[in-house]
């Protein structure tokens, strides 16, 4: 099965972090986890990564609510660097709160999921937007 260069983890919560990475890893879709605590390590590691001889992150999980710089002042900034395009980008939340899914369009946002992340609900954005993943 094909994999994905590199998946890009961005979540303040350790046990959420935890969890969605040791999924990602059990599923063997990537080469590369990245994980960082808020907006600003993010897109300094797409900086990064997304230049030179590496040939970028395909996938941001992104959560919404994170401080010092929320998951949608991250992709204001985002959308503004060349290296964005290699990258799609998928929502996380815990909310329920639709102004969100909502805001969310405005963005080029890949897909939406709530949290907690299952194999099932990774499946389902890898096989909709990269793969068909082996089961």
């Amino acid at each position: 099965m094909k994999k994905l260069n590199s998946i890009l983890l961005v979540d303040d919560d350790p046990t959420s972090c935890f969890l969605t990475r040791y999924i990602i890893e059990e599923m063997s879709v990537a080469e590369r986890i990245y994980t960082v605590r808020d907006g600003k390590e993010a897109l300094e590691l797409i900086r990064e990564t997304n230049s030179g001889a590496d040939s970028g992150i395909e996938l941001i999980l992104l959560d919404i609510n994170m401080p010092d710089m929320d998951g949608f002042e991250f992709l204001e900034v985002l959308e503004t660097l060349p290296q964005h395009s290699t990258s799609s980008v998928v929502m996380l939340t815990t909310s329920n709160n639709h102004r969100d899914l909502d805001k969310a369009k405005m963005y080029r946002v890949t897909d939406y999921l709530n949290k907690p992340i299952t194999e099932e609900k990774l499946s389902d954005i890898l096989s909709k937007h990269f793969f068909v993943p082996d089961k």
